[in-house]
Order: structure tokens, then C-alpha cells, then sequence
């Protein structure tokens, strides 16, 4: 048991520095996810991570994999898809999923262009080098972390308001407006913080999957909070593990893992869940 689950964590380094920089991702992503879930905004966070793919690899050809460049470049163009798709939702018939699935497209071709032929670094922007995590990325994802945490906890009533009823939050003055750009801001910081650690494409499994599966399983927003960054610790660790011992890719692993927790949270959950909901009915009476 020693040999499996702590002591790759011992003699390796490689994989401390994974399991430290993916705790504090996390921690803020998971949180971030159950906001997205609520505000029926997972496309959106889809649609980011995919959009990043051109800012990261602008900031790769300036500065190599010097993290706060590539950050800044990732946040940009993050912003970039999620603004202008809100300004074609407002300005034109299509709905936000439309919008945002357009931007995205666009985007990903264009990083893809932008990478070129390097086949190589284009898997590590879109799958993450999680086992080549630097001090510096560390730190970056703590800062990142540490902000975004700061910021829900001072905005916490704000943002759940207007992830419940955005509508009435925009007929409130310009505070609905500038809660939402808050969310969107920490939301791209997060994405683009975790691209190393699980690359643009699989950033969101840390994010969304617990995030979802905790609303199978509690209706308190409170309680999808703490069990959803539960969740994301445990497929984090759980699938470091696994990839490490039967050496698979861990990205794939965590993003396996947090699938698996879907599925018997869908089947079993206390709220809502198929098989449970199928007994009650047949537990009724007639």
C-alpha cells in the first residue's frame, strides 16, 4: 500500500511538485465549476479552454514556457472569445451555446496554425506536462488560486445572485455586468493556470465533473462547494497515482476518474439520481 499510494510521492519530485501545483488548481477550479453549473455556463468554460490554445502559443513564441507570459497571453485571449460571443448573443438572433461554439472554433484553428507543425508541443498546450511543473508554476497557480478564492469570498452573495437570476442582476445598475466580467476573469486566470498541470482540453474534468456530480448528491450550494472540491482533490490524487504505477497519461487518468464519479453519482445520487429516483417510484403506492 506504501509502495502504491506514498512513496511516489517520496522519491520522486517530479510528482510532488504535480500533486502541490494540481492541489491549488483544485481547490479554486472545483469552486469555479459549481458557479458554472448553476449558471448553466458549462460550454462556456469548454468553449475558454479551447480558446486559449492561440494566446498560449503567442506567448510561447515570445517567451518560450516562462509562465506569466504565457498567462497573460491565455487570459487575453480567453477574454477576448468570452466578450466578443456575448456581443454576438446581444447583437444578433444566435443563443450564447451558438455564439460561443463559433469563437471557439475559430480559435483553436487559429492556435493550431500557430503551433505549426510542432505536433510535440502542441500535445503538451492541449494535454498539459503535469510531471515538467516548475517552482515558478507553483507559485503561479497558488497566487492564482489564493486571488480567486479571495475574490468569490468577498463577491460570494453578488455572484451567486447572478448566477440564479442573471436578468435581475443586469436591471441592477452595472452590478450585474461587472460580477459577471469578475467570473469570467477568474475563470480564464484558472484555465490558463492549469494548462500545464492538465492541459487546455482537460483543464475543465478538475472543474466541471465534480462540480456536477455534487448536485446528484446534495441541493445546498454550500454543501456542492465543499463536496465538489472534495471530489476534485481525490481524482487529482487518485489519478496521479494510477497514472504513475501503470504508467498511462494523467491528465486522461483524472479526467477517467472524475467520468467514473459522474456515472454512479447519476446512478446512486441522493438528488435526483436514476436508480434511486426508479426505486422510489416503485416503492410507492399504486
Amino acid at each position: 500500500m506504501y509502495e502504491f499510494f506514498i512513496e511516489p510521492f517520496v522519491v520522486d519530485l517530479t510528482m510532488s511538485y504535480a500533486l502541490v501545483a494540481g492541489l491549488f488548481l483544485c481547490i479554486s477550479a472545483s469552486v469555479l465549476g459549481v458557479f458554472l453549473v448553476i449558471r448553466r455556463m458549462s460550454l462556456v468554460a469548454d468553449a475558454m479552454s479551447h480558446a486559449l490554445l492561440p494566446g498560449v502559443a503567442i506567448g510561447m513564441m515570445i517567451a518560450g514556457s516562462a509562465s506569466l507570459v504565457v498567462l497573460a497571453g491565455g487570459v487575453i485571449t480567453g477574454l477576448v472569445v468570452a466578450i466578443g460571443a456575448g456581443i454576438i448573443m446581444q447583437n444578433t438572433h444566435l443563443k450564447e451555446d451558438a455564439s460561443f461554439a463559433t469563437t471557439y472554433i475559430l480559435s483553436l484553428s487559429l492556435g493550431m496554425i500557430l503551433v505549426g507543425n510542432d505536433g510535440h508541443e502542441l500535445s503538451h498546450i492541449l494535454f498539459g506536462t503535469i510531471y515538467n511543473i516548475s517552482d515558478i508554476d507553483i507559485w503561479v497557480i497558488l497566487i492564482v488560486s489564493s486571488v480567486t478564492m479571495i475574490l468569490l469570498a468577498l463577491f460570494y452573495r453578488p455572484i451567486v445572485m447572478e448566477c440564479l437570476d442573471p436578468l435581475f442582476m443586469r436591471m441592477d445598475g452595472g452590478l450585474g455586468r461587472i460580477t459577471h466580467l469578475l467570473f469570467l476573469v477568474m475563470l480564464a486566470f484558472n484555465l490558463v493556470a492549469g494548462y500545464k498541470v492538465l492541459g487546455t482540453l482537460l483543464v475543465v474534468s478538475v472543474m466541471l465533473l465534480p462540480a456536477i456530480t455534487s448536485t446528484f448528491v446534495t441541493r445546498s450550494l454550500e454543501r456542492q462547494i465543499v463536496l465538489s472540491a472534495i471530489i476534485s482533490l481525490c481524482i487529482l490524487y487518485f489519478g496521479l497515482v494510477i497514472a504513475y504505477n501503470y504508467n498511462f497519461p494523467p491528465s486522461a487518468i483524472i479526467a477517467i476518474l472524475g467520468g467514473v464519479c459522474y456515472v454512479v453519482a447519476l446512478l446512486f445520487g441522493a438528488q435526483k439520481g436514476i436508480l434511486r429516483r426508479t426505486s422510489k417510484i416503485q416503492a410507492s403506492p399504486v
